[in-house]
C-alpha cells in the first residue's frame, strides 16, 4: 500500500531484481489518484533498470505474489542478447564460431558455408550434424573436413531427438525434406500440401524447437522454390520474427551462382534483429563454364557404363504422341547448362541429362558422379569411394555448392560489419573519455593556478 518501504535487490544468479517489503527499506511506495481512486506505484528509476539490466530493454518480465516481486528481462529479449554477445565475443576473439545441422545429409550445404565463412577468416566448427540416414550420414562423417573431434553425430530423425542433445550453436543450417513441397512429391503422394506428407510435413515443428533450444545468431534455410508459399514457411517466418530475428529470402538458380547446373532453389537467412544483411551482396563466387565439356571426362567408347537405351528411345516416341510432356534430355559438350539431377540419377531416368555414345545409335550414358559433382561445383572428395547409387543420392539431394559459399561470405560479411562498428564505437568513446579527462585536469590546472596568483 502507498507509504510501504521496501527493499531492491539485484540477485546476480539469477539476473533478477527482487523488491519485497522492509521496514528499513531505502524506497517507499508512492501514491496517485486516479477517478477519486488511490492507486499505490512501486517507481524504479530508469538508471537502475539500465545499470541492472544494460540500456535498450524493451520488454520485461514482473513476476507478482505475496510479499514478493521480481522483475527480469523478457526470456526472448535475454536470448536475443546471448546470442548475440555469444557470437560477436567469439569472432573478436578469434574463436571458432559454432555450427549446428539438421536434416544434414551429406552435409554439402554445411561444407559450402564453412568456406564462404573462411574466405573472410572466420573459422568455423560443426558442433552437430542430426541426420536420419545412416550411409549419407556416415560419408559425411568420413569425408567432410567440417567434422572435429568435439562434433556430435546424431543419427535419427530430429523430431525423436531428445531437444537436450542439442547444443547451443551461432549459426544453424537445415535443407528440410522437399518432398512434400515439390510439385513431383505432390503429385506422387497424392497432396495438396507440404504438411500433409506423412514423414517430412510437421518437420518445421522440431525444427523451430531446436531453433529455440540452440538459439543461434544466424539461420540458414533451404529448399524448393515452391516450400515459400507453404504453410509451414509461413509459420518459421513469423515465430522467427517473434523470438527477435529479421527475415531475408531470396531465390537463385545454378547458372546465376557459377554453375552448370541450372538448379534453382529458395534459401531464408534469418539474422539475429542487430545484424542488418544486404542481399545485394549476395554474388557468385566463380564463373560458370561455359561448356559442359570443360568438365567432362574422356569416357572409353567400350567402357561399361555406356548402355542401350532402346527402349528409352521407344517410351520417348509414345509419350510425345500422347503428349505427356516427357522427353530424353540429351547433353553434350556443347551444352551451356544442365538441368536439375535428381537423387534417383542413378535410375537411369529419361528426364535427367544423359550423353549420346559417339558412334552407336540408342545408346548413352549418365554423367559420372565426378561430373555430377562438376556441374554443382561440390568438391568431388565429399563423395569419394562411394557406389554410383549411393554417390548421385547425395549429390542428387544437395545443392549448388558455389551458391551456399556465397551464402556463407554474406553471413560472415554482416557479422564483420557489426563487429567492426562495435569497435569504431568502443573507439570513439575512449577518445571522449580522454578529452573529458584533459578538460577536467585543465581544469584543476586553472585552479591551481588561480589559487597561486591569489597567495
Amino acid at each position: 500500500m502507498p507509504g510501504t518501504r521496501f527493499s531492491l535487490t539485484w540477485d546476480p544468479e539469477t539476473s533478477k531484481v527482487v523488491i519485497t517489503p522492509d521496514e528499513d527499506g531505502a524506497h517507499k511506495v508512492s501514491r496517485k489518484e486516479r477517478n477519486g481512486k488511490e492507486i499505490p506505484i512501486i517507481d524504479v528509476l530508469g538508471k537502475q533498470i539500465d545499470e541492472m539490466f544494460g540500456e535498450g530493454l524493451a520488454r520485461a518480465k514482473v513476476t507478482v505474489k505475496k510479499g514478493q516481486m521480481t522483475i527480469e528481462v523478457h526470456p526472448d529479449d535475454a536470448a536475443t542478447k546471448e546470442r548475440f554477445d555469444r557470437l560477436v565475443d567469439a569472432v573478436k576473439s578469434g574463436r571458432p564460431i559454432t555450427t549446428g545441422a539438421l536434416a544434414h545429409g551429406g552435409g554439402v550445404i554445411d561444407h559450402a558455408i564453412h568456406a564462404g565463412l573462411e574466405d573472410l577468416g572466420i573459422q568455423a566448427r560443426l558442433q552437430f550434424a542430426c541426420e536420419m540416414d545412416a550411409d549419407t550420414l556416415d560419408q559425411s562423417a568420413r569425408c567432410n573436413p567440417i567434422w572435429s573431434d568435439d562434433s556430435i553425430l546424431i543419427e535419427a530423425p530430429m523430431q525423436e531427438v531428445d531437444i537436450e542433445d542439442f547444443p547451443k550453436v551461432d549459426l544453424l543450417v537445415a535443407g528440410l525434406p522437399c518432398v512434400g513441397a515439390s510439385r513431383s512429391g505432390k503429385s506422387k503422394n497424392g497432396i495438396t500440401a507440404a504438411e500433409e506428407h506423412p514423414t517430412a510435413g510437421a518437420l518445421f515443428i522440431p525444427f523451430l524447437r531446436v531453433v529455440k533450444h540452440c538459439n543461434p545468431s544466424a539461420i540458414v534455410l533451404e529448399n524448393v522454390v515452391e516450400y515459400a508459399n507453404e504453410i509451414s514457411a509461413k509459420v518459421i517466418r513469423a515465430t522467427l520474427e517473434t523470438w527477435g530475428y529479421t527475415i531475408y529470402e531470396t531465390t537463385f538458380s545454378g547458372n546465376e551462382m557459377g554453375a552448370l547446373e541450372n538448379r534453382k532453389r529458395w534459401a531464408m537467412i534469418a539474422v539475429s534483429n542487430q545484424f542488418t544483411v544486404d542481399l545485394e551482396r549476395l554474388l557468385p563466387v566463380r564463373e560458370k563454364e561455359k561448356t559442359l565439356g570443360e568438365v567432362l571426362q574422356d569416357v572409353d567408347p567400350d567402357n561399361a557404363i555406356w548402355k542401350d537405351i532402346s527402349y528409352l528411345v521407344a517410351k520417348n516416341e509414345r509419350d510425345a504422341a500422347a503428349k505427356k510432356g516427357f522427353s530424353l534430355n540429351w547433353v553434350d559438350a556443347n551444352s551451356e547448362k544442365v538441368g536439375t539431377i535428381g537423387a534417383g540419377y542413378a535410375k537411369n531416368r529419361s528426364t535427367e541429362p544423359r550423353i549420346a555414345h559417339p558412334t552407336k545409335e540408342n545408346w548413352s550414358r549418365l554423367l559420372t558422379p565426378e561430373e555430377h559433382a562438376a556441374v554443382k561445383t561440390i568438391p568431388p572428395e565429399l563423395v569419394e569411394g562411394l557406389s554410383l547409387t549411393l554417390a548421385h543420392k547425395i549429390l542428387g539431394n544437395s545443392c549448388i555448392w558455389t551458391a551456399f559459399r556465397s551464402v556463407g561470405r554474406l553471413i560472415g560479411e554482416t557479422v564483420l560489419s557489426e563487429v567492426q562498428e562495435q569497435q569504431i564505437d568502443a573507439i570513439a568513446e575512449r577518445q571522449l573519455t580522454l578529452f573529458d579527462l584533459h578538460d577536467e585536469l585543465k581544469q584543476v590546472e586553472e585552479a591551481q593556478h588561480s589559487v597561486g596568483m591569489r597567495r
